[in-house]
């Protein structure tokens, strides 16, 4: 294994070849399809996200077998970053926090999270003898992540994002493929921005005056569900477009001297040439202010600060300063000429402690409670909703994401995560601009500090929400990413791994299956959500055969296992209900109609699967406790009785954790205490 300089710009007999074509219309295809279709919040979306990245991922290795063909080895060429390290680290932490372990390793290495198991997984550290006694039909090995379908999903988006830096760090070398990348995120970025103002003008409630999101009805902003993600995306796309108009500006000479006229007749001819470009930096900016993220809207001013004061450092460049001015007077004038009251009135919230200081200094507050409890290996990459509501103090319960990604990843990963995410990012920026010193080249200087902008601003503006958390926000930020480190390096290192000509097929074939895993992987949680769908909007007579589907195609997704079981709950109500009184033997006795007694045995399997999936959830529990409870009633103390291979459930207990798990839940801790005195007064009878 060897390292060398791998010079970008010199490797023309590779550049044309279909293999190279294909990875950057990939790569635009992401960067205009991930925020036209709705942020790819939904599940379709970033399915189709993941599969591109894959079938990108395929096309590359098709190039590595093309290149390698007239070698009797293997010979791996990739890019070396300095964020190269800190992912791969990163990516092996999570793949532990996913990967089986014994109760007596999980107690040594977290010991909050075995005890958090201890509480809420019956049976949970029983040795495996006493467990087969008990008839308690669990796995005794876990992962340290507390819900391991949802690391897995997130895990996925995570690496498509890194795949699409290290395919375009890898495969994208002349400064036409640059140029292309970065008028497909200003373009796009423009229609985005002319989607929110035109959305706004218009006063539809509805997204592309069609779409109603399942995640929140009305209060949109372009094709966004949140206007903060909106935000989020213009201010990467708006420094880019700046760092383009600067970097055509440097491109030209200087207004030479002469009279007045010919001096205005050259400026002219500039402004001519970059009208276009400043109209569409002014029109994204103004539909970043009018999309009232206060937060949005300071990082946005924060970074042009940044953006200019970076740029003074060289002499040369410090009175393109003026062209900051210029563009910020602009969107100002326009700002006032369509309205600025709503974004006054939005701003002046700032001034309100009790509005500004709220629920999610409460929420970081409480994020920081979960750090300190799991701080090494945290609760699972994508986990925080599952466990928040265990430790929230606010009266409301509803959290999915802490509001500060920095926060959430801490609790997530734990430092260690935290640190090797968002520290690599850091670092790589950093010796970004300390190369980007060192340049005099008009498209580098320009671009470079655009993206680097953009990076700084998104960095800003997670702490006050979630824009990791959006795709295509996340997909945006890892390609400026990557365009960052092609732009700024003259040559890149280059690590040349060669490999013994027997092991060719083998690296080929080993490549090649996981693609075709992950592909299977993707393919099947889509097919999982999508039957659990049609059963949701089923209106006839529920029947359960789109919920076995959805579980067959994908049997991690605890919220199937628990569908399932209120199916079959409701199904054991309807044939209790459908019983009838018998006079036998000079007594009344309560004859249920058919099927009671297997309906509720499918049920509480249904149930006990979804809390042994995710144990965390206090609405399983709950359900848990209520079905045992209920075929207890049905069947007290008899050699039939349907319950008896789970000895250990105590539906008192599991309404008690239930409370625990949610104390939020006023709904939750209302019925769990009528559970819970009805259990009384029946024991005292």
């Amino acid at each position: 294994m060897n390292t060398y300089d791998f010079p970008i710009n010199n490797q023309q007999s590779t550049i044309n070849n279909p293999y190279n074509i294909v990875i950057e219309c990939g790569i635009i295809f992401l960067i205009v399809f991930t925020p036209l279709a709705f942020g790819t919040v939904h599940v379709w979306a970033y399915t189709v996200m993941e599969l591109v990245v894959l079938f990108l991922l395929l096309v590359w290795l098709l190039k590595l077998i093309y290149l390698n063909r007239s070698s009797p080895g293997f010979r791996l060429l990739f890019v070396k970053t300095p964020l190269n390290l800190p992912l791969c680290l990163f990516f092996l932490l999570v793949l532990f926090q996913m990967l089986p372990l014994s109760p007596s390793v999980i107690e040594q290495i977290s010991p909050n999270t075995y005890d958090l198991y201890i509480q809420t997984i019956p049976g949970y550290g029983m040795q495996e003898a006493d467990l087969n006694n008990a008839s308690d039909k669990i796995t005794p090995n876990r992962p340290l992540s507390i819900y391991s379908h949802a690391t897995r999903d997130e895990l996925l988006k995570v690496l498509a994002y890194v795949a699409v830096f290290f395919l375009i760090i890898n495969n994208i070398k002349t400064r036409d493929q640059m140029r292309r990348l970065v008028l497909a995120i200003i373009i796009t970025g423009t229609v985005v921005a002319f989607l929110g103002i035109m959305q706004m003008l218009s006063g539809t409630n509805k997204i592309y005056w069609f779409w109603l999101s399942k995640y929140k009805i009305g209060g949109y902003f372009g094709p966004y569900v949140n206007p903060n993600h909106f935000a989020g995306y213009m201010g990467m796309v708006i420094p880019l477009g700046i760092g383009l108009l600067i970097a055509h500006l440097l491109n030209r000479s200087f207004i030479p001297a002469g009279s007045w006229r010919h001096r205005l007749s050259v400026i002219e001819s500039h402004l001519s040439k970059n009208s276009l470009l400043i109209f569409i930096i002014v029109i994204m900016g103004l539909s970043l202010i009018f999309s009232l993220s206060r937060g949005g809207i300071l990082c946005f001013l924060f970074s042009m600060v940044f953006f200019f004061t970076i740029l003074g450092i060289k002499r040369f460049q410090r009175k393109k300063r003026k062209i900051g001015a210029v563009i910020l007077g602009l969107i100002f004038a326009m700002l006032i000429w369509i309205g600025i009251d709503p974004v006054l009135k939005e701003l002046s919230t700032l001034s309100d402690i009790r509005f500004t200081s709220n629920s999610r200094t409460i929420v970081s507050k409480d994020t920081l409670d979960i750090a300190r409890d799991f701080p090494f290996f945290g609760v699972g990459l994508g986990n925080f909703q599952h466990i928040y509501s265990k430790y929230t103090t606010l009266k409301t319960w509803g959290y999915t994401h802490a509001h500060n990604d920095y926060m959430e990843m801490l609790a997530d990963t734990g430092w260690p995560g935290a640190i090797l995410f968002f520290g690599g990012i850091v670092f790589l920026l950093i010796k970004t601009l300390l190369v980007w010193h060192r340049r005099r080249d008009p498209f580098v200087t320009g671009i470079t500090l655009g993206a680097v902008t953009g990076a700084v601003f998104i960095l800003l503006q997670n702490m006050v929400t979630f824009n990791f958390h959006i795709p295509a926000n996340a997909m945006l930020f890892f390609i400026i990413l990557g365009l960052t480190t092609v732009v700024v390096h003259p040559s890149i290192p280059v690590r040349n791994i060669s490999l013994h000509p027997r092991m060719k097929l083998a690296v080929y074939s080993m490549i090649f299956i996981l693609l075709a895993g992950l592909a299977v992987t993707v393919v099947s949680a889509y097919q999982g959500k999508k039957y659990f769908e049609l059963y949701k909007r089923s209106t006839g007579p529920m029947i359960p055969q789109d919920l076995i589907k959805s579980i067959d195609c994908d049997p991690s997704d605890a919220a199937f296992h628990y569908e399932l079981g209120r199916y079959y709950a409701k199904a054991m109500s309807k044939c209790w209900k459908d019983g009838n009184w018998k006079y036998i033997k000079g007594k009344w006795i309560f004859e249920p109609g058919k099927d009671v007694s297997s309906n509720g045995m499918m049920a509480l399997n249904s149930f006990f699967q979804a809390v042994i999936l995710q144990p965390t959830n206090a609405w399983y529990h709950f359900n848990l406790g209520w079905m045992v409870e209920q075929l207890g009633r049905l069947f007290p103390e008899t050699t039939a009785n349907p319950i008896s291979p789970y000895p250990s459930i105590r539906p008192v207990d599991e309404f008690n954790l239930a409370i625990i798990l949610a104390p939020g839940n006023s709904y939750i801790k209302k019925h769990a205490e009528k559970s819970k005195a009805e259990s009384s007064a029946n024991l005292c009878n």
